[in-house]
C-alpha cells in the first residue's frame, strides 16, 4: 500500500487591475452615462468617485457598474478603486460635460388680422415645429397655436414649447 500524501498548494490571488469603460467621453448636462467595470483579477468591491463632485450623482458609488449623471458643465475625472483581499488598484477616465442650452422665445400676443415674428435665443442652431431652421419665424395663426423650437449647441439640445395667443379686439369708434 502506498502511503504517499498529496499536497495541493492554493495559488496566491493577485491584486485587481482596475479598468472601466465609459459609454461616451462627452455628454450633455442632465444626462446619465453607464460606467462598466472591466477590472481583472476578481475584485470584490468597487468605489466610484469624481473630481469636482458638485452636481455629480452616481446611482450607487459601490456598485460594480453604476450610472452617473452630471448637473453642471465641465471636465470631470471619474475614478474607480477596485479591491480584493490581496490589494487594490485605481483607474481614471476623463468625461467632458457640455451645457444643455436654455432656449427662450419672445412672448407674443397677436392681434386679429396681424402677424408677428417669434424669435428664439440661447442656442447656436434652431429647428421649429413648422420645419424652419432660422432664428425667427413669422406667424399669423387663425387661433391660439402651440409652437415648439429646439435649440442645439455643441451637440446638446433643448426644446421650448409655447402658445401664441390670438386676440380679437372690437372697434368701438363711432
Amino acid at each position: 500500500m502506498n502511503n504517499a500524501a498529496l499536497t495541493i498548494v492554493a495559488g496566491v490571488a493577485a491584486a485587481p487591475v482596475s479598468n472601466f469603460s465609459v459609454a461616451a467621453a462627452s455628454l450633455c448636462t442632465g444626462s446619465s452615462i453607464q460606467l462598466n467595470d472591466l477590472s481583472t483579477n476578481a475584485p470584490t468591491s468597487w468605489t466610484w468617485t469624481a473630481t469636482n463632485s458638485t452636481g455629480v450623482a452616481f446611482s450607487n458609488t459601490n456598485a460594480q457598474s453604476p450610472t452617473v449623471s452630471f448637473a453642471n458643465a465641465g471636465t470631470y475625472t471619474v475614478s474607480l478603486i477596485a479591491k480584493n483581499t490581496t490589494g487594490q488598484s485605481t483607474s481614471n477616465k476623463t468625461i467632458t460635460v457640455v451645457a444643455t442650452p436654455t432656449v427662450a422665445v419672445n412672448n407674443s400676443t397677436i392681434c386679429s388680422g396681424s402677424s408677428t415674428a417669434l424669435t428664439a435665443s440661447g442656442a447656436s442652431t434652431y429647428s421649429w415645429s413648422n420645419a424652419s431652421t432660422s432664428t425667427s419665424i413669422s406667424v399669423s395663426p387663425a387661433a391660439t397655436t402651440n409652437y415648439t423650437v429646439t435649440g442645439t449647441t455643441n451637440g446638446c439640445s433643448n426644446a421650448k414649447s409655447f402658445y401664441s395667443n390670438r386676440k380679437s379686439y372690437a372697434n368701438n369708434s363711432k
